[in-house]
């Protein structure tokens, strides 16, 4: 009888465990495409993650050759493991010829793939004076970095 409560005890565990979602702090690391690019299409990407709750904050960087820029990031859980980052400011940048970064919102999900977790989805943005085209979004989680 023991046996079998304790068994039930563990199966309740791991079921009610994947009814909640997975908190994405971290750091994440990727590509961000814009196939429709005529200036630029891959762009390296980092996030940097804090995820309490709901709500999350951080930082993404995004750089491409020797362009970089860091913007702050504040989010939320939509539903079970979809998220929505909104870049709100530039936090620092450089600056390339006839070229302003974009800010826009990234619309993620976290799958699990042979890598570990992934964060997969879109990244849609505009600058002061026209949209980006619409990015395509693949990070996977970083080790912890001393």
């Amino acid at each position: 009888m023991k046996q079998r409560s304790s068994i039930f005890t563990v199966a309740l565990f791991l079921v009610t465990n994947s009814l909640f979602s997975q908190n994405i702090s971290g750091i994440w690391e990727g590509e961000l495409v814009q196939p429709q690019s005529s200036i630029q299409s891959n762009y390296k990407l980092t996030l940097r993650l804090k995820h309490v709750g709901k709500k999350i904050e951080g930082t993404a960087t995004i750089a491409v050759d020797s362009l970089l820029a860091e913007v702050e990031l504040v989010g939320k859980e939509l539903k079970k493991n979809i998220f929505e980052l909104t870049e709100t400011v530039i936090l620092r940048h450089t600056e390339g010829k006839n070229q302003e970064w974009c800010l826009g919102k990234f619309n993620v999900v976290l799958q699990k793939s042979e890598q570990g977790k992934e964060l997969i989805g879109t990244f849609d943005s505009k600058t002061t004076f026209s949209t980006c085209p619409i990015s395509i979004v693949r990070l996977h989680k970083g080790l912890p970095r001393a």
